[in-house]
């Protein structure tokens, strides 16, 4: 459920992201698809805040400043961010792939930092971003730290959706394949989530809660190495966990 108010506020923020330049209340109230009077008052709102301002009447709004200044004190603060990141570019380096840490939040998974490989072909993947349970091995990792009665019940009330042809759809075929990499020790999703696309994964425990790490690249490369960076994703668990 999301609240109406607080979400327009965000589709401001990305339509600026990707617009990149001042913008007039009609064409705002258009792209967000509200009426003027409804985007005018949310533009008054952040204006008098000192969130936005306006350029020139013919021109429009831009954001001001002060969204970078508020969001770098927030990262500042962040309690995993300057720890996660250290680690994954240090994995990132050695592995020459993209590297993903993320939570599950709800029945998805929320990729929380992202320390891209640095090769032209490469997984790409942004912070906040959201991607299912089934078909991806964060989701498979998060999946396996659950006690089996708990991920039962929470894969049986998850729609399988195929996202590839290799998405696996079928409840017991999910168990079973999560089951195989608990006993390996690393999660494995090849071409399940994207069709060309490998990723291997293994749970955290951080702050008595439980995280994923990810390892993601194009299948070409990654899966003549699966076990290879299974293991040093074992290693990385136990580094990242034990890093006080």
């Amino acid at each position: 459920m999301s609240v109406k108010s607080a979400q327009r506020v965000v589709d401001i923020l990305e339509f600026y992201a990707e617009r990149g330049e001042p913008a007039t209340l009609t064409t705002i109230a258009a792209a967000l698809k509200l009426p003027k009077s409804s985007c005018l008052a949310l533009l008054t709102t952040l204006s008098t805040g000192g969130y936005l301002y306006e350029v020139r009447p013919q021109v429009g709004y831009y954001p001001t400043r002060r969204w970078l200044d508020k969001a770098q004190v927030i990262s500042a603060n962040d309690p995993l961010a300057d720890r996660i990141h250290r680690h994954l570019t240090q994995l990132r380096n050695q592995t020459g792939e993209t590297l993903i840490f993320g939570k599950r939040a709800g029945d998805r998974v929320l990729y929380l930092e992202v320390v891209e490989s640095r090769q032209t072909l490469r997984y790409t993947a942004v912070a906040g971003q959201f991607k299912p349970l089934h078909g991806t091995a964060s989701g498979k990792a998060l999946l396996s730290a659950l006690p089996e009665p708990e991920r039962r019940a929470l894969i049986g009330k998850s729609r399988l959706k195929r996202l590839t042809q290799r998405t696996i759809v079928d409840l017991a075929a999910l168990e079973r394949d999560i089951r195989q990499g608990i006993a390996r020790g690393w999660q494995v999703s090849q071409g399940e989530n994207v069709s060309d696309a490998t990723a291997i994964a293994v749970p955290i425990s951080l702050l008595q809660e439980t995280f994923v790490l990810v390892v993601a690249g194009p299948s070409k490369r990654l899966q003549p190495n699966i076990r290879a960076i299974g293991e040093r994703l074992l290693k990385a668990r136990i580094e990242i966990e034990t890093d006080r």
